[in-house]
């Protein structure tokens, strides 16, 4: 780019002075500096793509080391709450109570129903209702489901969170210490 520049202010010169000795202007006709002035741009491009490259593979790298680096720093600090899930037991009540009876007809007889004051639907998974929420999905930190809902979830090919669509990467225990 530089070269093409200073070839056409010799030429200008030229053109406004007449022919000069001391001016060398290449004239149209010289294939070898067409050619360098075109040798010269290919190569420029090559280098500039090259270098642009280089600089975007770097800067990935980086990035998926330090996600990298952060995954293992959450599972290093989770690791003593999982160790003690095992010791925390969250107990479930059913909906409807086991003491129902119903007829051959279908009809309910004796039914007790638990009235929707002893159900306390706040804390039960958004997704099936049964059992309670006991898992958080990350990045996002909603905690909205039961375990085997969040594994259905994650099989999924789609994986969003059922709360802000936000694609979850997986999803963790979430241990209750009872007070």
């Amino acid at each position: 780019m530089f070269d093409a520049t200073i070839s056409k202010c010799l030429r200008l010169i030229y053109m406004f002075f007449g022919k000069l000795d001391s001016i060398a202007a290449p004239s149209d006709n010289d294939e070898f500096v067409r050619w360098y002035l075109e040798l010269s741009f290919s190569a420029r491009v090559v280098i500039y793509i090259t270098v642009l490259g280089t600089i975007m593979t770097i800067t990935y790298l980086i990035l998926k080391f330090l996600s990298e680096c952060d995954m293992e720093d959450d599972t290093e600090r989770l690791l003593p709450l999982v160790a003690e899930e095992e010791e925390v037991h969250t107990v479930w009540t059913p909906l409807i109570n086991e003491s129902s009876e119903v007829t051959a007809k279908g009809d309910v007889e004796t039914a007790s129903f638990s009235s929707s004051d002893d159900v306390d639907y706040s804390t039960l998974c958004v997704i099936c209702f049964e059992e309670r929420r006991n898992c958080f999905f990350v990045p996002c930190g909603h905690s909205a489901t039961c375990r085997g809902c969040a594994q259905k979830i994650l099989s999924e090919e789609n994986k969003v969170c059922p709360i802000c669509r936000r694609v979850i990467r997986k999803s963790r225990k979430l241990v209750l210490k009872k007070l």
